[in-house]
């Protein structure tokens, strides 16, 4: 298992994350992050988000995403992470956008990803329920996930250290 990014909150935690990777599988315990990860928004309820492959299928990139206080959970080849080559992954001025992450949902509709480019073209675009595709996670205050860079759509074609991650709050605006 190789974990590309992964954010918590809007804490990039990549390093941590790979560091709890035991065999070829992660171990989450979603009521502890805290312990593990820190604390970025006391008093807050956060979602995290990892960005994966498996060393033998670079080109099934799969994004993963639970919100804090959910059950324990592994993952492992085979558990429920998503793969990113099913929906489609917009581009503008040479950023490619991976994958995105509300709340803990995946974010998979076109008519939700596509005007994400408005930020890569350099223009503001706010975080909000509605522009976001709905409320995931009603009464929260909630983070946007993007795992975004350059890159063919092959994925197995180019480096995936050139993958980068950013964490938005809601009613926050997305910048590139």
């Amino acid at each position: 298992m190789t974990i590309i990014a992964a954010l918590w909150a809007t804490v990039d935690v990549t390093v941590k994350i790979r560091e709890m990777i035991s065999g070829n599988q992660l171990f989450i315990d979603t009521e502890n992050l805290t312990k593990y990860l820190g604390d970025p928004a006391p008093g807050l309820v956060k979602s995290i988000s990892i960005l994966y492959y498996y060393s033998d299928t670079p080109a099934d990139i799969r994004l993963w995403a639970r919100k804090e206080h959910e059950p324990p959970f592994t993952i492992s080849r085979g558990s429920d992470g998503v793969a990113i080559a099913q929906y489609p992954q917009p581009e503008s001025q040479g950023i490619r956008l991976f994958g995105a992450v509300y709340a803990d949902y995946i974010i998979k509709q076109p008519i939700v990803l596509l005007p994400m480019t408005n930020a890569m073209d350099g223009a503001p675009y706010p975080v909000t329920d509605d522009t976001m595709g709905g409320d995931p996670w009603e009464g929260h205050k909630k983070t946007l996930h993007l795992y975004y860079g350059p890159g063919p759509k092959n994925f197995g074609a180019f480096d995936t250290s050139s993958v980068k991650s950013k964490g938005i709050w809601q009613d926050d605006n997305i910048t590139f």
